[in-house]
């Protein structure tokens, strides 16, 4: 039984998971489900962001493989083809789901955090500076930080956002609150919302909510990029916001659905070798997917060739695995033939 992570959640409550057979996991995790399933399924979980190569290829092995949005499909299209891998790719935009208008609370406004986004301290720190500004300049506005179940999430922060208050000695205004509590519960009663660069951004966006995106001094480097042409984009929380770039919306946030079958080796399971040709896919798609060489490029290179090693040895546990299995079948096959 797979513990289903909560960013896997949204993407396995809206995805009909009657029609296929859904994998609610990535990594290594998701190669080893692989073997176990004829037919299987597999879903992107979140923001397209530093290690996207490396969760699109380490379902390569998914009979079909669902992304929430066209700019997400359109990367999957560049990186399969790159690894000449025939696949099923499907735009379903899990991420967004309709809310009830009537369940919103006017003078709410909520901060959705993440676990490891900002990490370092002094980064957590200046969030809970710029909400506890925001509380002092809105003292009709509620103001609530949803901090996550960490016991659920696939990563654990370096320090809580409790742990920075209690440890800094810092004062929350009467109007701000921590509360541990899911995005599914406090999304629909938002008026605003806050965050950094969480995928609940995205629904807060389709459900028509004003959303301030936090601008943190080293955007870039937490992946804020994927935001930058949305207009959403703010050095301080602000209530009003402005209204989302419709060109960036098209490619983001708006809902359709659209198939397409990349043409590839038949790989029955593909069986990923350090070859000098898979190296030089992988350098490809991280120059590609990160704009040129930099230390990222370097970094997740590098971190895709070590999975690469993983999946391997997975790879060859499985054959040893299934030859074993025949062996064991076979002797049983002959201990049954009659006596002659």
């Amino acid at each position: 039984m797979i513990e289903i992570c909560d960013s896997y959640l949204s993407a396995q409550n809206n995805i009909d998971s009657q029609e296929v057979v859904l994998i609610p996991c990535g990594g290594t995790k998701m190669v080893r489900e692989t073997f176990k399933s004829p037919f299987k399924s597999t879903y992107f979980p979140g923001i397209f962001y530093k290690d996207a190569v490396l969760s699109l290829i380490s379902r390569a092995n998914s009979d079909c493989i669902f992304l929430y949005n066209q700019y997400s499909f359109e990367k999957a299209k560049q990186v399969f083809g790159i690894f000449d891998v025939g696949i099923k790719l499907s735009v379903h935009p899990y991420l967004t789901k309709k809310k009830s208008s009537d369940q919103t609370e006017k003078e709410l406004s909520v901060f959705f955090e993440q676990s490891i986004v900002p990490y370092r301290e002094r980064d957590r720190l200046f969030v809970i500076k710029k909400l506890i500004s925001f509380s002092y300049r809105e003292p009709n506005r509620k103001v609530i930080i949803c901090m996550r179940k960490y016991e659920n999430s696939p990563h654990k922060p370096k320090i809580t956002f409790q742990q920075i208050i209690e440890k800094h000695g810092i004062i929350l205004p009467e109007n701000l609150q921590l509360v541990v509590g899911k995005s599914d519960d406090w999304l629909p009663r938002a008026e605003h919302v806050i965050s950094i660069t969480s995928s609940v951004l995205l629904d807060a966006i389709y459900n028509r909510k004003h959303v301030t995106i936090l601008e943190l001094p080293k955007c870039g480097y937490y992946g804020q990029g994927l935001f930058l042409n949305s207009g959403l984009m703010s050095k301080e929380v602000v209530f009003p916001t402005d209204s989302v770039c419709e060109e960036w919306a098209k490619l983001h946030v708006d809902p359709y659905i659209e198939n397409d079958y990349l043409e590839g080796g038949c790989k029955g399971f593909f069986d990923f070798k350090l070859t000098s040709k898979n190296i030089m896919c992988i350098l490809r798609a991280n120059y590609f997917h990160f704009g040129g060489i930099n230390k990222d490029f370097i970094h997740y290179s590098i971190k895709n060739m070590v999975f690469f090693h993983r999946y391997h040895k997975i790879y060859l546990e499985q054959l040893r695995l299934k030859n074993d299995e025949h062996r064991t079948n076979y002797g049983k096959r002959r201990l049954k033939r009659p006596a002659r």
